[in-house]
């Protein structure tokens, strides 16, 4: 039997149609694409859905929108450059993983299916702790990090303490609001608390104040939760380590300790960015 060819339906080119079967209709003779076509409609579909998933990943990233333009490579350290780089070469890229859930996961679920798997891509790994002078470039560095994790799929929120403090008192009277602000910081596969030691401003005399009580306890929570579920958490600060213990923490005794020692767990390493824009570890991985 002689088949005719058929127009592609994209290029018009001469191409053997497709047969299928119609039922009481018999076997039907379809306009099936050429292959250059073919090719290029899957590289399309490709691009569209690595455009959506990107999308996906944008809205739930949570970056300053001062830093929106800043990279790794662009941090005017060079060892701030070499530790990030080095840093994210750790973490994993779960780009393909998500493109590939895209193609069998349809409707209103794939936000849902896209976070838990950026979750559980994460789980396991940890931040690191930056600390320097205001000015060293400690939070530039970071939204690097966060960059390089949105390009491999993985969604961040960067929350800067002082502005965070300022929200939880604003709605302390509003569990469910408490629960809004909280949620996307504790859900998100990588989170980064910038310039932790503001969590000391409500202080009076020393002692910490009832708002400043509620915020340290609302921050220990948070860190026992991504804790218990091995999700990252970075940290900047001004102070090191051992300042932010006796200098931050110290009048909530020894609740404050408790407090520093969950960063060493869930920080693998501190590094302080230097007058010279140096970058040294401190305190290697444990």
């Amino acid at each position: 039997m002689t088949v005719e060819l058929k127009p592609c339906p994209r290029c018009n080119a001469p191409t053997l149609p497709i047969a299928v079967q119609a039922g009481g209709l018999g076997q039907l003779w379809i306009r099936a694409m050429c292959s250059p076509c073919v090719l290029a409609d899957a590289q399309e579909r490709a691009a569209k859905s690595h455009a959506e998933l990107a999308s996906m990943v944008h809205e739930r990233c949570e970056i300053p929108f001062e830093f929106a333009g800043v990279t790794i490579a662009s941090h005017p350290s060079p060892g701030a450059r070499e530790v990030g780089a080095a840093y994210v070469a750790t973490l994993p890229d779960p780009l393909g993983d998500m493109l590939a859930l895209r193609e069998w996961s349809g409707g209103t679920d794939q936000r849902l299916h896209l976070a838990t798997l950026q979750r559980e891509a994460m789980r396991g790994h940890r931040g690191i702790g930056i600390f320097g002078a205001q000015g060293r470039g400690k939070t530039g560095l970071y939204a690097g990090i966060a960059r390089e994790l949105e390009r491999r799929g993985v969604s961040s929120v960067m929350a800067n303490v002082a502005l965070l403090l300022e929200a939880m008192r604003e709605c302390r009277a509003d569990g469910a609001g408490q629960m809004r602000l909280m949620r996307p910081l504790r859900d998100t596969a990588y989170l980064v608390l910038d310039d932790i030691d503001k969590v000391s401003n409500a202080t009076f005399g020393g002692k910490p104040t009832s708002d400043s009580q509620r915020s340290f306890y609302a921050l220990h929570a948070l860190l026992e939760y991504r804790m218990e579920h091995r999700l990252p958490i970075g940290v900047t600060a001004n102070r090191s380590l051992q300042q932010l213990k006796t200098e931050v923490f110290a009048s909530f005794e020894a609740d404050g300790a408790a407090f520093c020692d969950r960063f060493l767990k869930t920080t693998g390493s501190w590094y302080e960015l230097t007058a010279s824009r140096s970058l040294r570890a401190l305190i290697g991985a444990a």
